[in-house]
């Protein structure tokens, strides 16, 4: 429910800038978070060093007053190192401390004026007492030392570094604090960050799926469309060969049957105009000039009606029709053809297009082959009928065959309205190889 209703969330137009307005958000919260957390560690760090600098200044003091004590009680020289080492050391580590108290205290609410002039009446006191002992005083010095004077004052400048300590301490638990609530407060980013990659990620890696589904079926109806338009364009090209093989053997019929009997009467005519016992020398040799003609024409129409509608086909077969053709081929382009022939198990329709393609190869060859041998083999492949036409020629580029150059596209679309399969090999300079494989006692027209 809560999926279906985001998903249509991301769908409206607004949709995914309030997404990236969320997510900006969420980083600019987690900014927010780790700089407002390295402040209170930095905080914290600067506290722990304040500490620690309070105590040395505390104790420099002490260490300051015990040496004095020593030098009072023995008049050793050596009893005033601490007190000179302090009176070094005391400004800078005092200034120190004070600007880590300004450190962590930003908004300058923890005063540190009076720990300073406590440690100043301190050193002071120290000092008058040593310049009261070497002036010869020694009694009103000891005096000053052992009084409940110093003791207070000692005791109230060690109780104003720990009120100075207690608020510093007071700032940082505040600090504290807001920093446990920060780190929650991230933690609730970078959860929800999280969340919404994942759940950025679902809708994409669903997106993707639901894409490659759609494009799996588009592929699928695509490839069912261009094999169902494959076939019709197969059926047309098979019709289209039908069409005009039975148009150009309509055509050879009625050249050899009208035609024929015209030119066979007007061979009679000419048979009987040589009877005539009135027929005079020019008349015979005209009479003579047109029996060649009428003979010459006789034979174009003979040689047109084959061209059309090859007789020996239909009257010798497959086998003896392509074994003719080769060696007329072979005697009118003065090159060698070799014959592996066997007869194969195949229909009309498709022997007359296993004709026409020896035809046309060997027509190619003879026009731009420039071939020394050729081979034509026919016969029967693993139940197919395999057909090869091969030359030694110059052979060409089959990519870079031009759109005018019908003869191949031609051949191939026969050869596929019977279902078959026409491959065209060739290298320049290596000869061509054409191959087709038709099925066996095929019905296809």
């Amino acid at each position: 429910m809560f999926l279906n209703l985001l998903e249509r969330l991301l769908r409206k137009r607004y949709g995914f800038p309030l997404v990236l307005i969320g997510a900006l958000s969420l980083v600019l919260l987690n900014e927010w978070t780790y700089r407002h957390s390295h402040r209170v560690l930095t905080q914290g760090i600067v506290l722990t060093d304040l500490r620690i600098k309070a105590a040395q200044t505390v104790q420099l003091v002490t260490d300051a007053e015990t040496g004095v004590r020593g030098y009072l009680l023995t008049g050793n020289d050596e009893y005033l190192k601490p007190y000179k080492n302090a009176l070094i050391q005391l400004p800078t580590l005092r200034d120190k401390a004070f600007e880590l108290v300004a450190r962590v205290d930003v908004n300058r609410t923890i005063g540190v004026e009076k720990v300073r002039l406590l440690m100043d009446a301190k050193m002071g006191g120290l000092m008058t007492v040593t310049e009261m002992y070497a002036a010869g005083k020694r009694t009103d010095a000891a005096a000053v030392v052992y009084s409940d004077v110093g003791m207070a004052k000692m005791s109230e400048l060690r109780d104003a570094f720990d009120e100075v300590l207690q608020r510093a301490g007071g700032l940082q638990e505040v600090a504290r604090v807001s920093l446990y609530d920060a780190l929650s407060l991230n933690r609730w980013a970078v959860d929800a960050l999280t969340v919404v990659g994942v759940i950025g990620l679902y809708f994409l890696t669903r997106q993707l799926r639901q894409g490659d589904l759609i494009r799996q079926e588009e592929q699928a109806r695509l490839e069912v469309q261009v094999q169902r338009r494959t076939s019709e364009l197969r059926e047309i090209a098979g019709h289209l060969v039908s069409a005009r093989e039975d148009e150009r053997g309509r055509v050879a019929r009625e050249l050899h049957d009208e035609l024929g009997a015209l030119l066979t009467a007007a061979k009679l005519d000419i048979a009987r105009l040589r009877r005539m016992p009135d027929l005079t020398a020019p008349m015979s040799e005209r009479v003579n000039a047109m029996e060649k003609r009428l003979n010459d024409g006789i034979a174009l129409k003979r040689q047109i009606v084959e061209n059309l509608r090859p007789s020996a086909l239909d009257q010798l077969g497959l086998i003896p029709s392509v074994s003719l053709m080769c060696k007329e081929m072979s005697a009118s382009l003065g090159l060698p053809i070799a014959e592996h022939l066997n007869e194969v198990k195949i229909n009309k329709s498709a022997e007359l297009t296993i004709y026409r393609l020896v035809q046309e190869s060997l027509t190619n060859i003879g026009k731009y082959a420039q071939a020394r041998n050729v081979a034509v083999s026919v016969g029967m492949t693993e139940g197919e009928v395999a057909v090869s036409v091969e030359d030694d020629g110059q052979g060409f580029n089959v990519d870079e065959v031009g759109r005018g150059q019908h003869g191949l596209v031609g051949m191939r679309f026969r050869v596929e309205s019977h279902g078959g399969r026409m491959q065209v090999s060739s290298t320049p300079g290596q000869g061509t190889r054409v191959a087709v494989v038709l099925p066996a006692n095929t019905t296809t027209a």
